[in-house]
């Protein structure tokens, strides 16, 4: 189905219905049609006409939906080709006609009815060609060659995010008149709008762009402005007098706006602006666009952070990748909207369109939303020292001001992101020089591009390379990437590092562009540690960086590492191939780190349970009594707040740094927890229903299953069957657990390893394991049982290495088990064997072979008597 937006004032659809009741017919000044609808595609090169080999795609589009996610190494980056038939007959009849793509990722050919109108090189920005020469009536084919293979003369040239292939944006046909405004300007929307001075009582418009009249000159021609509220009222019109000869005109006018109402995140106050070019002796339309226009000033102090209409606002918020599970990149914009409104919806009021400029329906609800932005091209990591690569940078550059200049919300423009990692002066003193004489490029660019905004270049922690080579002197604001607590060791690290940047720089507005750690939603821990990929471990990063923001005035800003998880095929993280430092999943649900920042953040009353989405937990009976204690969490922003577990009140605590904890006794079985404040006489609350197994200290007679994660204290929520998987457990004077032996724990890692294991979904189980045990020890009631033993070879070893043998109370199960010989390396491997039992004690015996013995996980389950 055809979507038509049409871009009008009130008067002109007046006019336009008293037209038609006189029996004229007449047009808008401007179509602008979407034609996402029954295009074909094809991966590879054009196959001949007559082939089958085409299937039918809507846009947006991307044939990278799901080979960056395979086991397979890689994903494809190549050709592939669009087309798409456009029946003119169908649209109305104007004399010019454009092809607009909000984006297509990366190098674009465009041919319509077989000659070629234009290309475009990279992947994040927009493009539009005049194609009115190349249009016939009827039916006309339009065709993209568009390839998003490694080029080392575009960016991205390398970084931590696919690079996925389509046209996974919007694509229009824009109908106009003879006269126009200029859609060619690097894709820009024709004019370019700004408020030089702003205060409450009156405002400063300043107008400019081109008109290009493609007819005859036109003496009394007049250019004409609406301004209206959001609520769709009236506030201004002006007018004024243009003369208009053939070919390009530029205009610039500025004017006065009294009483405006002023932008911010607390009440984003948003305009429409109407800029029409009329006949002025006739009153015909010939061309009309509409924009966002809003009232704010701003500033960026060294000292005290930034201001927003002269009050200081510390801007806290994210990072964002624009994909999706099944999607890659090619979301909707309700898609991107509901992305948008999330994070509004945390208390967030910075956004990091981290490493690309966004699709615009994300500006759009950015600057409806109310959340302030700092907006960058792809320039990440590395360049290609050549005329044509500083070219495309350029040109990307220009494309993203120019295309998003009317967005009130945008107060940053960026242009490279940590391009010294792995570099040192000692080694790479050439690479970095012209890094940094490319940067000085850059900055005059794009200040002349736009003097009215802000400039940045995002750096990792490394200081002394960013300093000493002189690249923190070259933007106006300095943004650092930090992980302490992450790939550094010690949160407190991010307080020194800022105080140093602080006092080293003591002229340089300071941002804290990236900041996070990994969490997998199924991942628990009583004991949370680096790089353990808990939620747990996650929620006090978080909880610690807040807290060291907080304390420092000087930080301008900060945006998470990242809003949502995201796609990165060369990650082997406990979710392979994920980036999943997200506040949420990749599926968009809220990890317990979302509303820690709420509670942080938010100016709505809220209150929440901590652990959020552990449902299901279990724990070793810690009373004389068949309970657990275990820790509960409140995340909020009251002042106190009544726990109760079962009916039972723990309590009333203030909530200090946004945060209480109880001790709660769980039960074997189901537990109702209720959370409970007051604000202004209103109730806030939160409750959870908990189903909790109490396992005892020695014997498990009478359990039915066990699932143990060895190697970690982690407890793992597998989603199939929803069996929670609990941390492993030391045998003391014969209770159920492990003896002997150490945990697998990397050098410079921590826990587990970071390689893919394959063959399963179910990484966490596999990426831990308890190299040299003696034997494990399981009271159990007398039966028959099925017992599973999983393994997987971690430490690259080679066949004949590692070998030992399983013995069942003196049974032997295995002879000798090679893993590496059998499977090979990096294998999810899981051995089953039916078992009777016919004494109270199960002993499971490692005899070593060759090497150490390992496990990785085990599970037993009664199956009989």
């Amino acid at each position: 189905m055809k979507t038509v937006f049409l871009y009008t004032s009130l008067g002109f659809f007046l006019s336009a219905i008293l037209a038609r009741v006189q029996g004229q017919t007449p047009l808008l000044p401007r179509y602008k049609i979407s034609i996402n609808d029954n295009w074909q595609f094809v991966k590879g090169e054009k196959p001949a006409e007559d082939s089958v080999e085409w299937q039918s795609v809507y846009l947006p589009h991307s044939w990278n939906t799901e080979d960056p996610f395979d086991e397979e190494p890689g994903y494809y980056r190549g050709v592939g080709w669009y087309r798409k038939v456009v029946n003119l007959n169908t649209f109305p009849q104007k004399e010019k006609a454009f092809l607009y793509f909000e984006a297509a990722n990366q190098y674009a050919r465009v041919f319509v009815n077989g000659e070629r109108v234009g290309e475009h090189k990279g992947g994040y920005t927009a493009f539009c060609f005049d194609i009115t020469s190349q249009l016939r009536e009827g039916d006309n084919l339009l065709e993209v060659r568009l390839d998003n293979s490694h080029d080392p003369a575009v960016p991205p040239l390398k970084g931590d995010f696919n690079f996925y292939g389509g046209i996974y944006r919007d694509v229009y046909l824009i109908l106009t008149g003879a006269i126009h405004f200029d859609l060619l300007d690097y894709a820009c929307p024709g004019v370019y709008i700004s408020t030089p001075a702003v205060d409450s009582a009156m405002a400063k418009i300043r107008v400019r762009g081109t008109i290009l009249n493609e007819g005859a000159p036109l003496e009394n021609g007049r250019l004409s402005i609406e301004i209206r509220d959001q609520g769709g009222a009236k506030k201004g019109i002006y007018e004024r007098v243009v003369q208009l000869g053939s070919g390009p005109n530029n205009f610039d006018w500025a004017f006065s706006f009294p009483g405006p109402e002023l932008w911010s995140p607390h009440d984003p106050h948003l305009y429409s602006m109407a800029i029409q070019v009329v006949d002025g002796s006739q009153g015909q339309v010939f061309d009309e666009i509409v924009q966002p226009l809003a009232f704010r000033w701003f500033d960026f102090d060294s000292d005290e952070g930034f201001f927003l209409n002269g009050k200081p606002l510390k801007l806290i918020g994210v990072n964002r990748h624009q994909d999706l599970p099944g999607k890659a990149n090619a979301l909707s914009n309700a898609e991107h909207i509901s992305d948008m409104e999330m994070i509004q919806s945390m208390g967030a009021n910075f956004f990091r369109t981290a490493h690309y400029p966004q699709d615009p329906a994300v500006m759009d609800a950015c600057a409806r939303l109310g959340l302030v932005v700092s907006m960058e091209i792809p320039l990440d990591h590395d360049i290609t020292d050549s005329p044509e690569f500083y070219s495309n940078c350029k040109t990307m550059m220009r494309e993203m001001i120019r295309q998003y200049y009317n967005y009130p919300s945008i107060v940053i423009w960026a242009y490279m992101n940590e391009m010294f990692l792995g570099r040192s002066l000692e080694k790479d003193r050439e690479q970095i020089g012209k890094i940094v004489g490319f940067a000085r490029e850059l900055e005059a660019l794009t200040r002349e591009e736009d003097p009215t905004r802000f400039t940045m270049i995002p750096n990792h922690g490394d200081f002394d390379v960013y300093h000493k080579s002189g690249l923190t002197r070259i933007p106006m604001i300095v943004g650092w990437n930090l992980y302490y607590g992450w790939y550094e060791a010690g949160m407190e690290g991010f307080g020194a590092f800022m105080d140093r940047a602080h006092r080293e720089l003591p002229d340089k507005p300071l941002i804290l562009t990236e900041y996070g750690a990994g969490a997998d939603p199924r991942l628990r821990s009583l004991e949370p540690a680096r790089f353990d990929f808990s939620v747990d471990w996650e929620n006090a990063f978080h909880q610690s960086h807040l807290k060291q923001i907080s304390e420092r005035p000087f930080i301008a800003g900060a945006a998470v590492w990242n809003m949502f998880d995201f796609g990165s095929e060369n990650r082997r993280d406990a979710v392979p191939r994920i980036n999943n430092k997200g506040l949420c999943g990749f599926n968009r649900q809220p990890k317990d780190a979302f509303y820690l920042y709420q509670a942080w953040l938010s100016d709505e009353p809220t209150l929440k349970l901590a652990p959020a989405g552990w449902r299901r937990r279990a724990g070793v009976q810690n009373l004389t009594q068949p309970l657990c204690v275990q820790t509960v969490r409140a995340y909020g922003n009251v002042e106190k707040a009544e726990l109760l577990h079962n009916g039972r009140p723990l309590g009333e605590k203030a909530l200090e740094e946004h945060t209480a904890s109880w001790k709660v006794p769980f039960q074997d079985g189901e537990n109702r927890l209720e959370l409970r404040a007051t604000v202004d006489g209103q109730p806030v609350g939160d409750a959870q229903l908990v189903n909790f197994e109490v396992l005892p200290e020695y014997s498990l007679a009478g359990r039915q299953s066990l699932h143990m994660n060895m190697g970690a204290s982690l407890f793992f929520q597998d989603e199939d069957g929803g069996l929670l998987w609990l941390p492993e457990r030391e045998s003391r004077e014969n209770s159920w657990g492990f003896i002997g032996g150490r945990r697998f724990m990397p050098r410079n890692r921590g826990v587990g390893t970071d390689q893919d294991i394959l063959g399963t979904d179910k990484g966490p189980l596999y990426q831990t394991q308890r190299i040299g045990l003696q034997r494990l020890l399981l009271p159990l009631s007398e039966g028959a049982y099925r017992l599973t033993l999983h393994f997987a070879e971690l430490e690259r070893k080679e066949p004949g290495e590692r070998a030992f043998g399983l013995a069942f109370n003196g049974k032997e199960l295995i002879h000798s088990l090679d893993i590496s010989k059998d499977y090979g390396l990096y294998r999810a491997v899981a051995l089953s064997f039916s078992i009777q039992l016919n004494e109270p004690m199960l002993s499971l015996d490692f005899i070593p072979r060759q090497g150490e013995p390992v496990i990785n996980a085990i599970e037993i389950q009664k199956i009989g008597y």
